[in-house]
C-alpha cells in the first residue's frame, strides 16, 4: 500500500494493496486492491472498496443524487 500525500486516513481504515493520494478516507473504510490509483477522492464512513476478478468485467456502480463521477 501506498499512501501519498494530502491523505487522510481515519480510525479503524483497512488498506490493501492500494495506492492513494490526495484523498480522505473515513473511518471503517476498507480499500482492497481496487487496481488502479484512487486520486482526488473522498471514501464514505464503512464503505467497502475492492476489486472483482470474474469475467467478464464491468463497472457496477451506485450512485447518490447529485453524484459526479469522472472515469479514466
Amino acid at each position: 500500500t501506498y499512501i501519498g500525500p494530502y491523505t487522510t486516513i481515519g480510525a479503524g481504515v483497512e488498506l490493501e494493496g492500494v495506492e492513494i493520494e490526495h484523498s480522505i478516507v473515513l473511518p471503517g473504510a476498507q480499500i482492497r486492491f481496487p487496481g488502479r490509483r484512487l486520486e482526488a477522492s473522498l471514501v464514505g464512513e464503512g464503505a467497502q472498496i475492492s476489486r472483482d476478478y470474474a469475467l467478464p468485467s464491468a463497472l457496477r456502480l451506485r450512485v447518490g443524487p447529485s453524484s459526479e463521477i469522472h472515469l479514466s
